[in-house]
Parts: structure tokens; sequence; C-alpha cells
């Protein structure tokens, strides 16, 4: 008999919170652990934890000191898929087809998106075990039938079963690790976003929520670009806008910020510009709503009535991501990471008048 789908709210009790502050759970860095399992040649790990456990406040990154600042930017940075942790249970459940999975996050985007002058919320949990970029349900149905995975990934990025036979989380474990999880990310998100709204000056003032992504392009995610029906991932553009075909993001605001990227782009020393092209087969600065428009966060977020925008934004991580012929053997180029990480924040900071009502 088919398990009940949890009605999972946006909510969860003071009680069920202190429970699972007071009950932290024990971790392993995927990236790192699957490095040394498998032999693969992984970038570094670019998120660090005391010890070996995680509360659900430990693992939500909130970086809200720009708060401080009365100038702060009207834009929030989401890092939804930036996270390296997993449960070590769930890790010892897991497939070992299911390792090449684990390893993969949107790799850089911890900090590209982070900022000293605009607020930014994280997470340490890999995609894998709490998807912030999906609805909190655990079939949630999906307009495009493409986008890999759920709130938690019971099939991996190469469509290879995470979990053992018999051993796959229950509908209560994931109802738990969501309420553990999934809930902090989504009030740190709405507390840093109130914060800027309860702030505005007057009602035409806007917010845009900037959910940061990255894409590689590797030659071996080949079942990935055919789920998303990418012929030629190596020709995809450098940095891909997403709104859902103008559905979470007021079209002026969209327009000002592809101009400004590319503007600033352009902008770059000729040897910033060559650098970062180093492994790049595509001249395209920009693309919207090229192939990845956005999936539950624009669409949640964005409640333009509400003045409140949002924007997916993709980078190319061939701008900062040197590979030896798969995705397994790469490393980052730092300082290709502080260029974009930059152009990204400079891009923003070009806008706010936008937002602000100012221009």
């Amino acid at each position: 008999m088919k398990e009940t789908i949890p009605k999972l709210p946006y909510t969860g009790s003071e009680e069920r919170y202190n429970k699972w502050e007071k009950e932290p759970i024990k971790v392993v860095n995927a990236i790192e652990t699957v490095a040394k399992e498998k032999g693969f040649k992984l970038p570094k790990p670019l998120q660090q934890i005391k010890g070996s456990e995680l509360t659900p406040n430990e693992a939500v990154d909130i970086d809200d000191k720009p708060l401080l600042d009365p100038n702060c930017p009207n834009i929030v940075f989401g890092r939804p898929h930036a996270g390296e942790y997993i449960p070590k249970d769930l890790y010892s459940r897991s497939t070992d087809e299911a390792k090449k999975s684990l390893a993969m996050v949107d790799r850089g985007t911890d900090i590209v998106f982070k900022s000293e002058n605009i607020p930014s919320v994280g997470t340490k949990i890999s995609r894998l075990v709490v998807d912030p970029n999906r609805a909190p349900l655990l079939e949630a149905e999906i307009e495009n039938p493409a986008v890999l995975g759920k709130v938690l990934w019971y099939q991996g990025g190469f469509g290879e079963d995470m979990y053992e036979e018999g051993k796959e989380p229950t509908i209560e474990e994931v109802k738990e690790i969501v309420e553990r999880f999934y809930l902090p990310y989504y009030n740190a998100m709405m507390g840093t976003i109130g914060s800027l709204a309860d702030r505005r000056k007057n009602e035409d003032e806007r917010i845009l929520v900037l959910d940061g992504h990255s894409f590689p392009t590797s030659k071996d995610l080949q079942y990935v670009w055919n789920r998303y029906k990418i012929e030629k991932p190596e020709e995809m553009s450098l940095f891909i806008v997403g709104d859902r075909e103008g559905e979470s993001c007021d079209e002026d605001i969209r327009e000002a910020f592809v101009e400004a990227l590319e503007n600033n782009f352009e902008e770059l020393s000729d040897e910033e510009r060559e650098k970062v092209l180093k492994n790049s087969k595509c001249k395209k600065i920009v693309g919207v709503n090229e192939y990845l428009k956005g999936v539950h966060n624009v669409q949640f977020y964005g409640q333009r009535k509400e003045g409140v925008n949002a924007l997916q934004l993709e980078l190319n991580e061939n701008l900062y991501v040197d590979e030896n012929g798969s995705y397994y053997d790469a490393s980052y180029d730092e300082e290709n990471l502080e260029i974009i990480k930059r152009l990204v924040e400079k891009t923003c900071l070009d806008i706010d008048p936008i937002l602000k009502n100012k221009s």
C-alpha cells in the first residue's frame, strides 16, 4: 500500500524545532569522502564545520551583516545547491553508483554568491538530501519532467538508484529531514527578504532574490544533457538568467540585470577576460531562459504583486573550473572565482537604484 504523501507546512512548531536542535545529526562531507573512496580528483571542499555533527541552525549559512548598513541593496543571494554535507546514516545506505551524484554540487556558488555588501543565505546540506529548489513534498509534480530530483532525491544525476534496495528513506524520514534542514533555509530566506521589505521607504521599491546556481559542461554528464535536451552543452552561454519566461521578475529588472552583466563582463580587462574564457567555446555572454529557466525558488519567492522579484542566475563552470577531460578530475581556478564574484556583485549594485526607484 502506498504511503500518504506528507503535507509539509512551511513553519514547524517550536517543540519540533527545539527537538531537532537538541539532536544533531552526524554528517560527512560528501565531496571529501567520495574523492577518497573513489579516487576522484574533485575540486576542494568549500565548506567546513566544527566536529562531525550538524543542527538545523548550524546547517544554514546566513550572512546578514549587510543588513546593518542602512544603504544595503534590495537584493538577497540564495545558495540552495552549494551544500556538501550528507547525514552519515544516509551516506552508508547509498549505492556505490550514487557516489558520483553525491559528489556533485553547484561548484563555486558558495564563493560567488557571498558578498560583504549583499545579504545571503546558503545551506551546508547536499541537495541530494534536501533540495531547497524543489517543492517540499516527496512526490510534488513538476511542470518540466526533465528537471531532476525532488526534495529528497531517490534517483541520482545519472538515473541511478540513490539507496540500496530496502534501505530507501521512508516517508517519515523524509518528513523529519525536511523539517530539520529545509524549513530553516526557507525561514532564513523569508526572514532576510522580510527585513529588506520592512525598510522600504516607499511602496514602489522592489526586492530581488537572486537564486545562485552553476552548471558544468562536462562530456561525461551526457545523461543530464539528454534529460534537458541540450545538444551542445559546451556552447551554452557564460551566464543564464531565468525567470520562467517573465513569471517571476518584472521585465525592466531582468533587462537591466542582463544589460549590466554584459557591460561589466565587457569592461573586464583584456587579461581578465582572456583568463576566464580559457576553457570556453561559447562567445555569448548572457542567455535568457535558455534551458535553465528556474525551478521552485523563482516561482515561490518571485511574488511580483508584493514587490518581490526573483531571478535564477546560472554560472557556466568553465569560467572558473579547470577539468582534465572529466567532471571527476577537476580543480578551481581561484583567481577566476574572484573575478566572477566581483562581476556578479557589481552587476547587482548597478541595478539597485532601479529596485529602489532612484533611477
